[in-house]
């Protein structure tokens, strides 16, 4: 298991200290809009201007980052293979982290672009997560008809108006998921458990007794003999908590399709959104 909990810039520092380290030298394109004017050199990382055309105020232009990094010439060596065993991996490497930080640090839009250079050969490569695959490819396989749309449209129509913000904020969520899941997988996931977080924040859970989240303090209160106040007193507490945790498990679990248990295979979750009013 990998136990080294450090960030993969600094990681990859402690690597290079070693003078027999083989090294692997690449550049990236940078994209952003705003004026970003400089250089930084920080160890095997140099980050610098490389598009000195005019720019008007929000016009993208580019900046070029070097890294240079050890070479792991078996693919089961390279730390991002086994990350996933960390339940904090962000889905990147080190160039991703740097962006990541100098966007942070900077308070500027800086996105990372393409590979521009490998070793001493000009050489573009798409951004690294496009080229393993499509990881969800029921989104593009197979035909969808614009038609089916109308009985879906009545089904939002038909909703409690109660639901409406919540739906169409869970709705928003999963498109923007929809959009990244590709090159942000990390990302897409967050914006998921936002969209049943939106659609679960009020789901009726019934009763809940306070025994079930806090034995101490349901043995508190019961020792208080008159019945008309303990119960006030319980229902002030239940009143103050949320139980979010426990409605999105009880949503999903309520909403998922039973087919789904008996499905072996990774399958995204099916929503059931309720019926149309008569």
């Amino acid at each position: 298991m990998n136990v080294d909990k450090r960030m993969f810039f600094v990681r990859n520092i402690g690597h290079l200290k070693d003078k027999e380290t083989e090294i692997l030298e690449r550049e990236f394109e940078i994209i952003t809009d705003a004026n970003i004017i400089g250089g930084c050199d920080y160890g095997p990382y140099n980050f610098m201007m490389w598009d000195h055309t005019q720019k008007r105020s929000g016009e993208k232009r580019k900046l070029c980052m070097r890294v240079r990094e050890k070479h792991f010439t078996k693919p089961e060596e390279q730390p991002v293979i086994r990350a996933t065993e960390n339940g904090l991996y962000h889905g990147g490497y080190i160039v991703d982290e740097l962006v990541a930080l100098a966007s942070l640090f900077l308070r500027r839009r800086i996105e990372l672009g393409k590979t521009v250079r490998l070793g001493n050969t000009p050489l573009i490569v798409s951004k690294r997560r496009e080229t393993m695959g499509l990881i969800d490819k029921e989104i593009v396989e197979g035909n969808s008809n614009l038609g089916e749309l109308k009985e879906w449209f009545d089904l939002a129509v038909g909703l409690d108006e109660q639901y409406h913000q919540s739906f169409i904020l869970a709705a928003v969520f999963y498109h923007k998921a929809v959009l990244i899941i590709e090159e942000y997988p990390d990302v897409a996931y967050i914006n998921l458990i936002s969209s049943i977080e939106a659609l679960s924040r009020d789901y009726d859970l019934g009763e809940i007794p306070i025994a079930e989240f806090d034995k101490a303090l349901a043995k508190s209160i019961g020792l208080i003999e008159e019945d008309t106040l303990r119960k006030r007193i319980e229902k002030q507490i239940l009143g103050r908590q949320k139980f979010l945790s426990r409605r999105f498990e009880k949503f999903i679990i309520d909403h998922i399709e039973e087919e789904f248990w008996d499905y072996r295979e990774e399958k995204a979750l099916v929503i059931k959104w309720g019926q149309a009013k008569k």
